[in-house]
């Protein structure tokens, strides 16, 4: 039986995920049953049919949370991409950071711009599934809200002359310059107001892609003229460098 305890606990974890299994013990806890599950796989007893039946419970409700957590998300970071790309002329002007600054303070939690998003990223779990789901939606949203900015700016006729990107190559000073760029404006972003933070975005304005929703929102609206694989490959490339920078921000200041 308890052999059969121990599969049913790993099954569920896998099924549920860390947060859903972790949620399941409180609920056995809060129902009263005699239950001890010891979380990651280790010796466990268990009542199965006990389990069982709640992680069907809180399976849907840990899928509702996360659905309702992840909508509110998204129209969050359309938003503020929306506003910024909308209203900014760009994000090296006085101007730009004020509009930045506001639409940070004014939509809590958004990231609205693709450098902060990846900061998160390698500065969180790099192991962490939902963490990069999570993150990955960001930057989704983003892009969805600078393109309809440049549709609403373009009053959804011409949109312009189009330049498509030309293929990420390697530039040690530029990757360089990406990298001390990333970990300065996460050490501002991360400690201070922010008000503070879009001063250092306008400051690495000319360091950093900073523009990297909007070029791709532009580049889903031009698809007959842009080089898809090019701009994704700089969109990943650009952010990510930037975040290896803040990651390396963070371990110098725990090394310190």
């Amino acid at each position: 039986m308890n052999f059969i305890c121990k599969i049913s606990c790993f099954l569920l974890y896998i099924s549920l995920g860390n947060a859903g299994f972790i949620k399941c013990c409180l609920a056995h806890r809060r129902m009263e049953k005699s239950i001890t599950i010891i979380n990651r796989h280790r010796n466990s007893t268990c009542f199965v049919i006990y389990l069982l039946d709640c992680g069907k419970y809180c399976s849907l409700r840990w899928e509702e949370n996360i659905m309702g957590m992840d909508n509110k998300v998204m129209m969050n970071e359309m938003g503020g991409a929306f506003m910024v790309a909308w209203l900014a002329a760009g994000m090296g002007t006085l101007e730009g950071a004020l509009i930045l600054a506001a639409a940070w303070m004014a939509i809590s939690g958004a990231h609205i711009l693709p450098v902060i998003t990846w900061g998160h990223i390698m500065t969180g779990d790099i192991g962490d599934t939902d963490a990069w789901i999570g993150n990955g939606t960001r930057l989704v949203a983003q892009v969805i809200g600078a393109a309809l900015a440049v549709l609403v700016m373009s009053e959804g006729g011409d949109l312009g002359t189009y330049t498509a990107e030309v293929m990420w190559e390697f530039e040690m000073w530029t990757m360089v310059g990406s990298l001390a760029g990333g970990a300065l404006l996460w050490t501002v972003y991360d400690r201070c107001d922010a008000w503070v933070a879009a001063i250092a975005v306008m400051a690495l304005s000319g360091v950093l892609a900073l523009g990297g929703a909007s070029d791709m929102g532009s580049m889903l609206l031009n698809m007959g003229d842009a080089d898809l694989v090019a701009s994704l490959v700089n969109w990943i490339l650009n952010g990510a460098f930037a975040g290896v920078g803040a990651l390396a921000s963070v371990k110098i200041a725990e090394a310190v």
